[in-house]
């Protein structure tokens, strides 16, 4: 094909992708579609969640102003040390978004000095599991742990857990021992 059939094919094809990627664009989620927001399940310490691909509870809570890993890290702040179970309902799994709020809407994930200790387990065995946030002190009242079974819940199932913290805690943390991050374990929680 030569000269004006070549061309003709090539801007109908320009087009019919012009046409299909707004198509796309009108029928496809974006950052603002509320129908894409996650399913927020409000919960409490010791009430279990059911997410898509396991069930969650949060067992135990902690804090201090430092976090022994072999070497004593000090934080301005405070540790908040989150234990929580994870039963997977299918398939080998845990949470893969695990992350803290509070009530200003500030978000404390695992890239500062924070950490995750879980294992994916096998369905129907129980593994505890542990993560370590650290929050400034006036965070500490209105925490809140978040978890969801993929990176991005949106149209998903997402467990938020008020870890029933108070301002004294914020204060005792601060003259707390020092955490210890547990290891996760595979069967009966600790």
């Amino acid at each position: 094909m030569n000269g004006w059939p070549r061309r003709l094919v090539t801007t109908a094809v320009a087009v019919a992708l012009l046409v299909a990627g707004s198509l796309l664009l009108r029928v496809l989620p974006d950052d603002e579609d509320l129908v894409a927001e996650p399913h927020v399940v409000e919960a409490e310490v010791g009430d279990t969640v059911d997410l898509r691909e396991s069930r969650v509870s949060v067992e135990r809570v902690s804090g201090s102003t430092e976090v022994d890993d072999g070497e004593v890290q000090v934080s301005p702040g405070r540790w908040v040390l989150v234990e929580y179970v994870v039963t997977a309902s299918h398939t080998n799994t845990h949470p893969a978004l695990v992350e803290t709020t509070d009530d200003e809407g500030r978000l404390w994930n695992q890239t500062g000095r924070g950490q995750v200790s879980c294992t994916a387990g096998p369905p129907g065995v129980p593994v505890a599991c542990s993560a370590l946030f650290e929050v400034p002190a006036d965070a500490v009242p209105t925490l809140r742990l978040r978890l969801a079974s993929t990176s991005d819940p949106r149209f998903d199932v997402l467990a938020e857990i008020d870890l029933g913290l108070t301002a004294d805690d914020a204060a005792a943390y601060a003259s707390a021992e020092p955490l210890v991050v547990p290891d996760p374990t595979v069967g009966d929680p600790r």
